[in-house]
């Protein structure tokens, strides 16, 4: 749906929360219960991450430490975000199901294109996808991807997606992926007008991204350093962008994320960012500490949310 003007605002932003598809939560406490549990809580969509792999070396370039080092050994436990996602559309009835955000190029495009409107049949038209270039150079030289090209690829892959999930997708000869004539895939996904693409990241050109080849944006901010007036200038950016590339339906969706002693923080900091209009803020709860205190957290959230109409 399309963000509408503050003074516009008609309902509660969508508050949806991230499932944690890594570490020690979905063995320790689950996958399907913490989505079960969220859903029940009253969340509007489930959020997973993506990493393939990863490697035992010393991984820079991590945009969320001072030092851009990945704060993680190589050993860390990353279930596979499009896999977990079709297990929770299988225990889950209501919420939209999304990965925030997939590295794209470092995947086939028709493999990403088969398994996304797979997960979406399964789920009867609930999947989104988010999707970022990466930051990971050795994750992504592993798999046998030039990190160096990701953002052309990236480009490339967006513009055949949507191709590939009308079923017949034409020839095409980018600057870093080729496809041949005469593909099918079906099933297509069930949304008619495709899944939605949701472009992460905070940096110009993926603004810029989001919203010439997106159908939304992807923010990220964390509680602890939250600077709203930063984030309006960039939602006020991607808008600007966007409203030069025509008047189709755009999301803007924020990450918010939070450690577990600032959990108590999150109503607070919905509050804040009411005026700027979100569609949806996708938050952190508290899952290490407990399923009870993470509902808790939720419904805190979700009356700052309703408060902000």
């Amino acid at each position: 749906m399309p963000s509408a003007p503050t003074s516009a605002r008609l309902s509660a932003v969508r508050l949806s929360v991230n499932i944690p598809n890594f570490g020690d939560l979905p063995d320790r406490v689950g996958l399907g219960r913490m989505a079960r549990e969220a859903e029940a809580a009253g969340a509007d969509g489930l959020w997973l991450a993506d990493h393939l792999l990863l490697v035992d070396d010393v991984m820079t370039g991590y945009p969320y430490t001072d030092d851009g080092i990945f704060p993680a050994p190589a050993t860390f436990p990353f279930y596979e975000s499009l896999a977990s996602c079709a297990y929770l559309a299988a225990v889950t009835d209501r919420c939209r199901i999304g990965i925030g955000v997939l590295v794209l190029p470092q995947r086939n495009v028709i493999e990403v294109a088969k398994a996304a409107a797979t997960v979406d049949r399964l789920s009867g038209g609930r999947f989104a996808l988010g999707v970022g270039s990466g930051w990971n150079r050795l994750e992504m030289e592993a798999l046998g991807y030039s990190f160096a090209t990701r953002g052309h690829r990236t480009d490339d892959m967006l513009r055949v997606l949507r191709d590939c999930w009308g079923g017949a997708p034409g020839a095409y000869e980018g600057r870093s992926i080729a496809i041949r004539d005469r593909v099918r895939l079906f099933p297509t996904p069930a949304q008619p007008a495709g899944i939605p693409l949701l472009v992460g990241g905070m940096a110009n050109v993926s603004l810029r991204r989001a919203a010439t080849l997106g159908d939304g944006w992807m923010a990220i901010a964390a509680v602890e350093s939250l600077d709203v007036e930063a984030l309006r200038a960039r939602v006020d950016r991607v808008r600007a962008l966007r409203a030069e590339n025509g008047n189709a339906p755009f999301e803007l969706v924020l990450k918010l994320e939070a450690e577990s002693a600032s959990a108590f923080d999150l109503p607070d900091a919905i509050a804040q960012l009411a005026p700027l209009g979100l569609d949806e803020i996708v938050i952190d709860v508290p899952w290490s500490d407990g399923v009870d205190r993470a509902c808790d957290v939720f419904a805190a959230c979700s009356d700052a949310a309703r408060r902000s109409v």
